[in-house]
Order: structure tokens, then C-alpha cells, then sequence
């Protein structure tokens, strides 16, 4: 498949196909990776920082705490 590259502001810019944004389970506004290897870029889907994904969780989503005193057998 062939895009242009187009001008955007005082940037270069690449429209990406809804369908290679389906088959990467990316969306407008998500972060990418650019990796440039010889002449070729490979744009990878970032994978979210462990801030990121602390910052999703709420009290509606996080388990409770559960305690007990059982020991596995490999600790008798």
C-alpha cells in the first residue's frame, strides 16, 4: 500500500488506513514508536507506562485484598 507523505503545519504527516488501524487496535490519540532501521520505518504501538496503567485503576475495579494463613506444601 502507498500513502503520500503531506504537509501539516511545519511537520510531515502520513494518513494511516482505517483498516491497519483495526488490524494494530490503535486509535486516534494513541502513542506510537517510530524505529527507523536502514531506510526503512517501522511504526510499533507503544505499550503503556506502569503510570499509565495505575492511573486507571479506581475502586470499582480493584479486587480486595485477601489474606490467610495456608502454606503451600513446599514450605512444610
Amino acid at each position: 500500500m502507498s500513502v503520500a507523505i503531506s504537509k501539516w503545519g511545519n511537520s510531515a504527516a502520513l494518513r494511516l488506513p482505517k483498516n491497519i488501524l483495526e488490524v494494530l487496535a490503535l486509535h486516534i490519540g494513541d502513542k506510537v514508536n517510530l524505529v527507523q532501521k536502514g531506510h526503512t520505518v517501522i511504526i510499533e504501538p507503544c505499550k503503556p507506562s506502569l503510570e499509565e496503567l495505575l492511573a486507571k485503576v479506581t475502586d470499582g475495579n480493584k479486587h480486595d485484598l485477601v489474606f490467610n494463613d495456608q502454606k503451600g506444601n513446599e514450605l512444610l
